[in-house]
């Protein structure tokens, strides 16, 4: 495997995608304060949903995608735990009063598994 196929993988776009999940969920209150119309637009549920089911193809893959990757089971556990969270958060209806909370501690954790197992990835490289 050449250093440019192996360093395709899927931790980039996961990382960045749980990154923008972040920051919307910490920016959206000072969003809407400033911009009602904006704020009102990017509370919508779809957007939240479809946000989070963004993530599951990209964690599904590196999930699957062992490779050079040290310890594919602890960051199977981390980000299935991650992802669980953000799903719950903006599935589960009885949730709905945590959903911000769920989310941010999700978003977190499935990026940390990403950026763990992208540096594990990089080091098994050279």
């Amino acid at each position: 495997m050449t250093s440019r196929a192996s360093a395709l993988t899927p931790d980039g776009p996961a990382i960045v995608l749980s990154s923008l999940c972040l920051l919307h969920c910490l920016a959206l209150p000072v969003l809407a304060a400033l911009v009602p119309v904006l704020g009102a637009w990017l509370d919508h549920e779809w957007l939240h949903k479809g946000m989070v089911l963004l993530a599951v193809p990209f964690t599904a893959t590196a999930m699957f995608q062992y490779g050079n990757t040290v310890r594919p089971i602890l960051f199977a556990v981390v980000a299935f735990l991650g992802l669980t969270l953000m799903l719950a958060a903006v599935f589960v209806e009885s949730l709905h009063d945590w959903e911000t909370h769920l989310t941010v501690v999700g978003a977190v954790t499935l990026a940390s598994a990403h950026v763990w197992r992208w540096s594990m990835h990089r080091s098994a490289r050279g």
